[in-house]
């Protein structure tokens, strides 16, 4: 979320909306590097959460949601990590 805005400082880089979407997936990712594994699932979590962010940030924008694009992708984001401890640690297979 922090790279799309710093991406969005570069002139020009505004009109290719999909290029920031994929770099700052790619940070993302890159930036929980555990294993190659994890580093691929959160490249495309990345994914999901910039291009949520994008398109809540036109709606908020536009207003047609009060509700913060920062808050939402945090919630998201918190969320994804209760499934995933909750899986990872209660689940018996």
């Amino acid at each position: 979320m922090f790279i799309f805005w710093i991406l969005k400082l570069i002139p020009d880089m505004e009109k290719y909306n999909k290029s920031i979407i994929f770099i700052s997936a790619i940070i993302f990712g890159l930036s929980h590097n555990f294993s190659y594994t994890y580093m691929l699932y959160a490249c495309i979590m990345g994914l999901v959460f910039a291009y949520s962010y994008w398109i809540y940030t036109r709606k908020y924008e536009n207003g047609h949601t009060n509700f913060s694009p920062v808050w939402l992708i945090w919630c998201i984001h918190v969320l994804h990590n209760i499934v995933v401890f909750s899986i990872k640690n209660f689940l018996i297979l």
